[in-house]
């Protein structure tokens, strides 16, 4: 069975396992080398990665670099980063984003990215109180999209240890 990829409309779906794959690539190639156990996902990323047309790669690519830059390598020396490291990639429980759990012997990184479209009004007529009851800032709806990301790193023997919490 052929599965058709649309390259001009591009679903919530498409663009969150976009942004996963730019995040991914991005973050890995600070490491030393870094080998992925989940190749059948990390294809599924990379095919919706290509779907999108240059210039969203691009942006994608931007914005995840400057949360490394402001975030990850701006806190950690450059011998963090000279590891061999595992890679895995899973889709979250609820549906909404993706983990990419990174791990050696002696650490965890643990990035979720979440991707949320701008909420449109179902209604034009919708009034500014419903707008606010739904969570928007002075009852007008979102203007951007939403991209969360959050990590959570542990040091030590990682494997062994168990684990409490959630990303921030």
């Amino acid at each position: 069975m052929m599965t058709k990829v649309n390259y001009n409309k591009n679903t919530q779906e498409d663009i969150q396992m976009a942004l996963t794959y730019a995040m991914y690539m991005m973050l890995t190639s600070y490491f030393e080398h870094a080998e992925c156990k989940t190749p059948l996902y990390e294809k599924k990323l990379y095919l919706r990665y290509m779907g999108q047309k240059v210039k969203d790669q691009y942006q994608l690519e931007d914005y995840c670099l400057q949360y490394l830059q402001n975030t990850l390598l701006a806190r950690y020396p450059k011998k963090f980063w000279n590891r061999k490291v595992v890679v895995g990639i899973t889709p979250n429980a609820d549906g909404k984003g993706d983990t990419i759990l990174i791990a050696d012997p002696h650490m965890e990184l643990k990035m979720t990215v979440e991707y949320q479209p701008r909420v449109k009004a179902e209604d034009k007529a919708e009034t500014k109180t419903a707008a606010k009851k739904k969570g928007s800032k002075n009852g007008k709806q979102a203007k951007k999209d939403t991209i969360r990301i959050g990590y959570t790193i542990w040091r030590g023997n990682a494997p062994k240890r168990k684990h409490k919490g959630k990303a921030a």
